[in-house]
């Protein structure tokens, strides 16, 4: 499944690239993270508790920022395991920083896959689940870097559901 958004984050090019490449601020921003530990540079351990629709279980992810093209773009790849039978999910994604003055718009595009239970409940729900987690994560970023400040997304991509 390919889904794709872009926010307009009220802060500059610069210190958007420099958290988005921060481990500190990446564990802080991603919704139900549990736990955010660098393997080596770039690549990262993570524990993130998740749920869609009736599915809910805490995922151990393995996740790679590559392609890094300061302060313009990224790929993020990921790949994780649900405990018990609740299933896989992988995927990447690329993240491109357009300057605006002061602010940023942001960009991104990624393919996912999921198995096992999570599969199940339906690809609606996954795509919901999926929008909501980038919602969750950019406004997380915003509230991080510049509290008071509010992000703006793009309101072609909102749905309402269940949240991861």
């Amino acid at each position: 499944m390919v889904i794709e958004g872009s926010h307009k984050i009220p802060i500059s090019r610069d210190i958007v690239w420099d958290a988005l490449s921060d481990p500190d601020t990446l564990r802080s921003c991603i919704p139900g993270c549990a736990s955010f530990v660098e393997k080596a540079e770039n690549e990262y351990a993570a524990t993130i508790r998740a749920s869609v629709g009736p599915v809910s279980s805490a995922f151990s992810i393995n996740i790679v920022l590559s392609e890094m093209k300061p302060p313009k773009s990224y790929k993020i790849t990921g790949r994780g395991k649900g405990a018990g039978t609740a299933g896989f999910a992988q995927g990447s994604a690329t993240l491109v920083l357009v300057e605006h003055g002061t602010e940023t718009e942001l960009h991104y595009t990624a393919d996912t896959k999921v198995g096992g239970k999570l599969a199940q409940v339906g690809s609606r729900l996954i795509e919901v689940a999926a929008y909501k987690l980038a919602d969750g994560f950019f406004t997380n970023l915003v509230r991080h870097l510049e509290p008071g400040k509010a992000v703006e997304k793009d309101d072609n991509k909102t749905s309402s559901g269940y949240y991861i």
